[in-house]
């Protein structure tokens, strides 16, 4: 609702759609050739907690619990797509985003984060039995966003709590601007807003998928 973005629904019916149109042009065997060889990464978890279950008001609809087993239920009710490599990602620690107007970090929420992670890790081991023929790994994008926070020094950042982007704390997206005051070395900083990690966090993720996954492509 915040950021207008669509429904895992709606996404999926533009998906088929695009298929239509890939065999109208390319025909059925190219078509298929093309989906089963693809990268398929479904991504859900950080902003719909943030935004829905620590919602002061939507909160009070919904059991954490409950929201992270609908939030995978999403994941697993696709299997057409048929693809012979998908991607899980691990849900990041939910209570340290500054736009939140604090990044005290509430031990509850650091382990909803962490009985998330594992769900989706039974998950992912469920839809491989079932989806034979598919390779399904698990992103754990926890333990090195965690490990800069705790160790910022050995990846050479100074700053793990306030943005590079303006205060820092509040601004998050398209309130970054052009001309809002960032920091004077992004590198130093572990998140470029107060939401997003910088270049330097994603580079240390990147570098950590590549050690972990694709030795098992």
């Amino acid at each position: 609702m915040m950021s207008l973005t669509l429904t895992m629904d709606k996404q999926w019916s533009y998906f088929e759609e695009a298929v239509r149109k890939m065999k109208s042009l390319v025909g059925d065997s190219e078509t298929n050739r093309v989906i089963k060889n693809a990268l398929f990464v479904i991504s859900a978890g950080t902003n719909d907690m943030i935004y829905n279950v620590y919602d002061h008001v939507l909160g009070r609809f919904i059991s954490v619990s409950d929201y992270q087993d609908y939030t995978q239920q999403n994941r697993s009710v696709y299997p057409g797509l048929a693809a012979v490599v998908r991607f899980s990602i691990s849900l990041f620690r939910l209570n340290c985003p500054s736009h939140l107007h604090h990044r005290i970090c509430t031990e509850n929420q650091n382990a909803d984060s962490q009985l998330y992670n594992q769900k989706l890790q039974k998950l992912n081991f469920r839809l491989s039995q079932r989806l034979s023929g598919s390779k399904i790994l698990y992103l754990d994008i926890y333990t090195p966003l965690i490990d800069m926070i705790k160790h910022p020094h050995s990846y050479g950042l100074e700053e793990t709590l306030v943005g590079c982007c303006g205060t820092g704390l509040l601004e998050a997206g398209p309130l970054c601007k052009p001309l809002s005051r960032t920091c004077e070395d992004v590198s130093k900083y572990m998140f470029f807003d107060s939401v997003h990690p910088s270049q330097k966090a994603y580079s240390v993720i990147a570098t950590y998928a590549f050690k972990k996954l694709f030795p098992l492509l």
